[in-house]
């Protein structure tokens, strides 16, 4: 999920409808709530980056998430340039090994799959940006493959 912006009652409602999910990242604009969450749910494995928006927030800017079958880059992607492309991220992605990238910051949902790297953006889980309504994204790491996609909030 990314750029939730303030909403904590989101990140609440993602977890009840992906309680099965082993992980939940969040990749930035989320401070405030990503640390009330926490508070609340000692027991979700939840992990976040510091977005634009994190005013003095002591997150990391990139975590890497190291699953079975994946290594993740995950980033909010204002200093990646995603406006304009996704060519420094998936260059970044390569440099560290991994094989999925994900980053928010634009608020519109996408994915690709460029030179053995997913890129994907869950959109925003607040405040999208697309004409669509608030969304997230999954990530599904099996011995078939991975398998990414969108859903609505």
């Amino acid at each position: 999920m990314s750029d939730s912006h303030g909403n904590e009652r989101v990140l609440e409602n993602i977890a009840k409808k992906e309680e099965k999910a082993e992980i939940f990242v969040h990749l930035g604009d989320t401070e405030r709530e990503a640390a009330a969450f926490m508070r609340k749910n000692p027991a979700v494995d939840f992990r976040y980056v510091r977005g634009n928006n994190d005013y003095n927030s002591s997150a990391p800017l990139q975590i890497v998430v190291d699953v079975p079958g994946a290594r993740i880059l995950c980033v909010h992607g204002n200093r990646h340039g995603v406006y304009y492309g996704t060519d420094i991220l998936a260059a970044a992605a390569a440099n560290l090994g991994c094989n999925i990238a994900c980053f928010g910051h634009t608020h519109r949902y996408f994915e690709d799959y460029v030179n053995g790297i997913y890129l994907l953006n869950p959109g925003s889980s607040a405040r999208p940006r697309d004409s669509l309504v608030p969304s997230y994204a999954f990530i599904d790491i099996t011995n078939a493959g991975i398998v990414i996609g969108k859903k609505d909030i």
